[in-house]
């Protein structure tokens, strides 16, 4: 069973989200660092948000509701006030968007518990043909609290056949079609992480001092003090468990397809992926001024039509240092007789609908 949630609806469903994790095989509690991570990641969601935890010999406990996680979290006491110490803990942030039709999708972790098998998950992705796979749940006579598609994978992954995790994982997962990053913790206290065969949303771990973390992004872990790291490849199951780390490949990996809107949009500037993700957004700002240098001195524009503009303003925030190194390049390479100017003329209004 699962104690109960604390959930506030509202209208619109998610896609793209902010997930943490982490597990140690001692007594210590890991949920105040899986907090701590999701705050560094509210930039991915602040439309809902909450923590899955579960203590050896307790029940799973999940706490969420439909506020930024910064605000769901902001007081000391709230861990020792729900109960929320565990020796597992996830956390999601929610991004929600339109799409799909469905409505009243609720905060997450989601829970699920079928034939002695208990799970919370927290999903980042989007699930294309949800309407077949929640189909396949009224033979077991489901009633999902939530239209959400990251509901139908916990109750796909809980009905499963399998006797094993990775088995029902495995079958699962094996015709769904869509973008799924996943954590996932368990009623036999495993910290569990899977990437889609296309890897088209970002997972990164690491171990330090007996714990497993995993996270959407790396500045969740820059957060916590850890500075090294490691990606869960396409197609990978992590499991941490009392037996230790393992990580095996429970899908084959199928050509990969990473999202051009996570190095773009999505993640912090400070997060890295190949590469750190504000020097890859520079670069491009970089190329972009060159290619406009270049056709000045091919003569398809002449040099007075670009000193002519007055300014260059960053769409915010995440093509700020794309806009700046746009800006530098131009000024340094055309030497402009009228100073071209880098200014801030828009101000991003934070924490209430996603804007670029």
């Amino acid at each position: 069973m699962i104690s109960k949630s604390l959930i506030e609806n509202d209208e619109k469903p998610h896609d793209h989200c902010g997930l943490a994790g982490s597990f140690t095989d001692t007594s210590d509690d890991v949920s105040a660092v899986v907090i701590e991570m999701g705050k560094a990641l509210q930039h991915r969601g602040q439309n809902g948000g909450g923590i899955a935890v579960k203590a050896k010999g307790k029940l799973i406990k999940v706490y969420k509701k439909s506020q930024a996680f910064n605000e769901i979290f902001k007081s000391v006491d709230l861990i020792e006030e729900q109960s929320l110490r565990g020796e597992v803990a996830i956390a999601h942030l929610r991004y929600p968007t339109e799409g799909a039709g469905r409505q009243n999708c609720d905060a997450q972790p989601f829970f699920a518990s079928f034939g002695g098998w208990e799970l919370a998950l927290g999903h980042n992705g989007s699930i294309v043909d949800v309407k077949k796979h929640k189909a396949k749940l009224r033979k077991f006579n489901i009633k999902t609290e939530s239209d959400s598609d990251s509901e139908i994978l916990a109750w796909l992954i809980a009905t499963a056949p399998g006797i094993t995790w990775k088995q029902k994982i495995a079958t699962a997962l094996a015709d769904v079609k869509g973008a799924y990053s996943l954590v996932m913790l368990t009623n036999d206290n495993k910290l569990m992480a899977i990437r889609d065969p296309w890897g088209i949303r970002p997972l990164v771990f690491a171990q330090d001092n007996g714990r497993v973390f995993v996270a959407s992004e790396t500045c969740a872990l820059d957060r916590i003090g850890i500075r090294h790291h490691e990606k869960l490849k396409a197609g990978q199951l992590l499991i941490a468990d009392s037996d230790g780390l393992s990580i095996s490949q429970y899908a084959q990996p199928q050509k990969q397809s990473f999202c051009v809107f996570e190095k773009l949009y999505f993640s912090h500037e400070t997060s890295t992926w190949d590469g750190v993700i504000g020097e890859n957004r520079e670069n491009l700002g970089k190329i972009l001024a060159e290619e406009e240098i270049e056709r000045v001195r091919k003569g398809k524009i002449k040099k007075e039509t670009i000193e002519g503009i007055d300014y260059v303003v960053a769409v915010p925030d995440t093509a700020r240092p794309g806009t700046f190194a746009f800006y530098q390049t131009l000024a340094e390479n055309l030497k402009f007789k009228n100073k071209l100017r880098f200014l801030r003329g828009l101000v991003k209004e934070r924490y209430d609908y996603k804007y670029f």
